[in-house]
């Protein structure tokens, strides 16, 4: 992955959708996001495709699945050679739970529904910063993988379980009140150094813990 980003300047952001209204609502809340600047707007991933050959290489990339021209999984595929797939973030209208294999195959840094709240938004943006940041810390060997409990576990499963189901649903379910889930909510953003619902999403795939 390739970053230029230097220590107390925001993260360039480039945003790619075929939807003039889409980048124009996306580039206002990035501007309003204190780490982040909005400087690239392209309506195409062949656009994309050209400035990174230019060796321009945004640190975040907010890519649609769906355009009409190149769509966002043919410019991942073009994109390949340049490294730079963990600097995407994904935008879908559908859910993602319906795609989650071909995301994880595509290696990308996250994914949002373009349903997403402005929260979500900026904390799949930060969890992107943060492990960015993360990648330039020495870790250390034979680091343990964080210790989840049995209840943190089915929360888990339960947020990636296909029926999308909502906080309030989990607490039913889990037979808690909704602060409890929401603690394991917390909880599970510091055990696995995660800020939003996709990190945690694409950790467990990735760590196979869904068949636990």
């Amino acid at each position: 992955m390739k970053i230029r980003h230097l220590q107390g300047m925001k993260y360039q952001v480039c945003i790619v959708d075929d939807h003039a209204v889409v980048r124009s609502g996306l580039k206002a809340l990035i501007n309003s996001f204190p780490n982040t600047v909005c400087k690239w707007e392209l309506s195409d991933g062949s656009e994309l495709v050209e400035l990174v050959k230019q060796n321009i290489y945004p640190d975040i990339i907010i890519l649609d699945i769906t355009m009409t021209k190149l769509s966002g999984w043919k410019t991942i595929q073009e994109l390949r050679p340049f490294n730079i797939q963990k600097n995407i973030i994904l935008l879908t209208y559908n859910s993602y739970n319906e795609n989650i294999q071909q995301f994880i195959d595509s290696d990308v840094a996250a994914f949002l529904s373009k349903d997403a709240s402005v929260q979500e938004i900026q904390a799949t943006i930060e969890d992107v910063i943060f492990h960015k940041k993360a990648e330039n810390v020495p870790q250390p060997e034979n680091s343990n993988q964080p210790k989840i409990t049995g209840r943190e576990l089915e929360f888990l499963q339960l947020i990636c379980d296909e029926k999308e189901y909502t906080y309030e649903q989990i607490s039913e379910i889990m037979g808690v009140h909704i602060r409890t889930v929401d603690s394991f909510r917390k909880s599970l953003f510091q055990k696995l150094q995660k800020k939003s619902k996709s990190g945690l999403v694409i950790y467990a795939i990735k760590n196979g813990l869904l068949n636990k």
